[in-house]
Order: structure tokens, then C-alpha cells, then sequence
């Protein structure tokens, strides 16, 4: 029978026997402190401890969210609502609280049920909220704040309980160069530059004691008094072992070259000063050849004493011409 026969009979009947009949003695719904509902005369409620609830029945048991805290608790469908609560349908029941994230990435641990009725996504059975910290966005690198377990959810990368997002700074990435959080920039496999600074060309700087610094902005290498070695440039490593990187000490790269030895800039011969090598090059140290063994030593020493016997030779010759 629905409230609404229910009540027209009611109405019914008082009207063809109010003598007899009184409305309070018709049983309704009466909603109890434990959120259990009986269908009782209101008399009979007030006795139990009980609050009717106007002319409603009682609508059977069903899982309830609280409108406030979100907790999930069972009661009568009709108690739920009288808490000005939600309920959640008609065999639904209360489960273990789980992680919930929310549109603005905080996190609270709720019933999967009341975390949906709260505008929340649950994050699965056993899930637990993380705590806030800083998360770099995967698809443009920016930095937000969200719980832990809210920023992997959303397929991006958390830095850690306590980190925090600061100012943009440029980032050196490979040669390339980015304006991002420093924390973003390290997540991005860059070399954040110091706070404040813009993108320029990011390369290698050697500093006024010939120490080599990599993936630096041309900007920062001049201000800290360096000599900014170009776009994409690196550091090559001190191959001749005299304390200086090979970027910094004005050589040259010949891979087949015998490194401490001096050679040609476009053929990569042995020399001793550019008047050695053809016209447009310069006589420079190998800074990236191979190291010698004991007989390329010898043919070092070997092609060196060639090009002084030569020297003399000549210039021996040369004044017997002139003298002559």
C-alpha cells in the first residue's frame, strides 16, 4: 500500500469515523537514535524514544553517507533523510574507507559510496591519501600541489612528502632550454639554473680557473665570469691529464690523433706551429685522440726531430744563399 492510498483512507476513515478514530494512533514511521525505523502511533514513538516522521513509512535499511564528514553509516532510508543525510539506495551497504581524490587534488579516505556522493573518484580497496606535496604534470612539465596518491592517479609524478612548487627558472634539457619549476626541470632529466633566470642557449662554460661547467645558460656563464662555449656544447673531459678539461684549453678534437701531441686543425698531422700545416690552419693540441702506446711515443719523438732536422736543414741552406 503507498503513503498516498494510505493516507486517503486515513482520511477516509476519520472523516466517516472521527469519533472513533484519531490520527495519532495510526502507525507512521518512527525514526530511533540507532537510525532504525518502526511503523508506529505517535504515542507509542514518544514512549520508545523515538521521532515520527509525519505521515512516511519506514523505508528499510540501506547504506547512508553523511552530508558533513562523508562517513558511511546503515539506516532506515527515511531516518537517513531526517539526518539530512544521503542514502544510497536499496541494498547498498557500508565497505572500508579508501583513498578519495577530489578535483582539487586533496585527498580524504571515505567509502568508496559516500567518496562518489561527495564528487570525489575512490582510488580502490586498501588505497590510502598520501599527503600533499609538490607533483609535476606530465603533459606540460608545471608544477601543482596534490596528495601523493591523487598526483599518481592522475598519471603524473610526485617529488617527495615536503616538497613544495616555487618559481620558475630555466632549465637546460640537452642543449635545450625551458622555463619550469626547478623540481619539474630535475623530473625532466635538466639542469635547473639559478631562480630568476631566462632561457638563452644552454651549453658548457669554462671558468676563469679552466674548470668546465655543463648545461649552463649563456647568460649565467657570463655572469659568473665564464666563456660561454656555444649552443649544445659539453664538457670533454681532461683527456691529456693536465688538470684542464679539453673544452677550456683552446684545443682540438682528432679522434685518430695521439693526444698530447700537437697537430694540424684540418688534417690532423704532427706539428710543431701553423707554419707546419697548410694554408687556413692552426697548429693545436689533440684533446680527444688516443692515449700513446710506448712505440707511437717513439714515432712522436721520431716525427718531432724529422721537423728540426728539417728546420735546420733549411735554414742552414737558406743562409749559404743569402751568403752567397
Amino acid at each position: 500500500m503507498t503513503i498516498s492510498t494510505r493516507t486517503f483512507i486515513v482520511v477516509l476513515v476519520l472523516a466517516v469515523a472521527p469519533a472513533r478514530v484519531a490520527l495519532s494512533q495510526i502507525p507512521y514511521a518512527c525514526c530511533f537514535p540507532d537510525d532504525t525505523c518502526q511503523d508506529i502511533d505517535s504515542a507509542t514513538c514518544a514512549a520508545d524514544g523515538g521521532i515520527m516522521q509525519g505521515l512516511a513509512l519506514c523505508g528499510g535499511t540501506e547504506a547512508c553517507c553523511g552530508s558533513t564528514i562523508g562517513a558511511c553509516y546503515i539506516a532506515d532510508r527515511v531516518c537517513c533523510l531526517a539526518n539530512g543525510d544521503t542514502p544510497q539506495g536499496p541494498g547498498t551497504a557500508c565497505s572500508a574507507p579508501e583513498a578519495c581524490c577530489f578535483g582539487n587534488n586533496t585527498c580524504q579516505m571515505l567509502d568508496p559510496l559516500c567518496c562518489v556522493d561527495q564528487g570525489g573518484t575512490p582510488q580502490g580497496p586498501g588505497s590510502t591519501c598520501g599527503g600533499m606535496e609538490a607533483c609535476c604534470d606530465s603533459g606540460n612539465s608545471s608544477c601543482y600541489m596534490a596528495d601523493r596518491t591523487c598526483c599518481l592517479a592522475n598519471g603524473d609524478t610526485p617529488n617527495g612528502p615536503g616538497s613544495v612548487c616555487t618559481a620558475t627558472a630555466a632549465c637546460c634539457l640537452s642543449g635545450t632550454c625551458e622555463v619550469l619549476d626547478p623540481l619539474c626541470c630535475l623530473v625532466r632529466g635538466g639542469v635547473p639554473q639559478a631562480p630568476g633566470t631566462t632561457c638563452g642557449e644552454c651549453g658548457s662554460c669554462c671558468l676563469a680557473d679552466k674548470d668546465c661547467l655543463d648545461d649552463i645558460v649563456n647568460g649565467t656563464c657570463a655572469a659568473v665570469g665564464g666563456s660561454f662555449n656555444g649552443e649544445g656544447s659539453i664538457c670533454l673531459g681532461d683527456s691529456d691529464g693536465d688538470g684542464i678539461d679539453d673544452q677550456c684549453e683552446n684545443c682540438i678534437g682528432v679522434d685518430d690523433a695521439i693526444f698530447g701531441t700537437f697537430v694540424c686543425s684540418e688534417t690532423g698531422l704532427v706539428c710543431e706551429t701553423d707554419a707546419d700545416c697548410a694554408p687556413g690552419e692552426t697548429c693545436k693540441k689533440a684533446c680527444l685522440g688516443k692515449i700513446p702506446t710506448v712505440s707511437e711515443w717513439g714515432l712522436i719523438v721520431l716525427s718531432l726531430l724529422l721537423l728540426t732536422a728539417g728546420k735546420i736543414y733549411f735554414g742552414y741552406h737558406r743562409r749559404r744563399l743569402v751568403g752567397a
